[in-house]
């Protein structure tokens, strides 16, 4: 079963317990924009204070994990990058996470792998390869 890591507490998540959340707020134009995209705990202290987002007048986006996983997960989050109020940057790292393996397990290790040159990644940062990703997870197996 596959793992992830949750973005408030740092332990683990399963997909039955994952919970993906975003802010949505008004800019200036009008237009909804989305932001603070995370992987949490369902049902935890994790999850955005959602009386808290309220009173800033903002509002909360949410759904259960398993609704982001496999190619209909994959194509709901593409269908999101297509409506453009996203960090388009926030949204591909979480593309990533869930669809590309070994990319969860190596993310903490990525700056440390490459200075001390277990990889030398000729895509731009954050992209790597499967044999570089696998590289790096076993480096974090190691030094943890």
């Amino acid at each position: 079963m596959q793992t992830w890591i949750c973005d408030v507490c740092g332990r683990q998540i399963n997909e039955q317990d994952g919970w993906i959340e975003w802010l949505e707020t008004q800019a200036e134009d009008g237009k909804n924009m989305a932001h603070g995209l995370r992987l949490v705990h369902h049902a935890s202290r994790c999850q955005y204070n959602r009386d808290a987002v309220y009173k800033k007048g903002g509002s909360l986006g949410d759904g259960e994990l398993q609704a982001y996983l496999g190619a209909n997960g994959l194509m709901l989050l593409l269908s999101m990058l297509s409506q453009h109020k996203w960090d388009e940057g926030e949204l591909l790292d979480m593309i990533q996470r869930l669809h590309i393996p070994h990319y969860e397990e190596a993310r903490p290790f990525f700056d440390e792998a490459i200075a001390n040159d277990i990889i030398e990644p000729n895509l731009p940062p954050g992209y790597y390869w499967q044999d570089e990703l696998k590289a790096i997870a076993e480096y974090g197996k190691k030094e943890e």
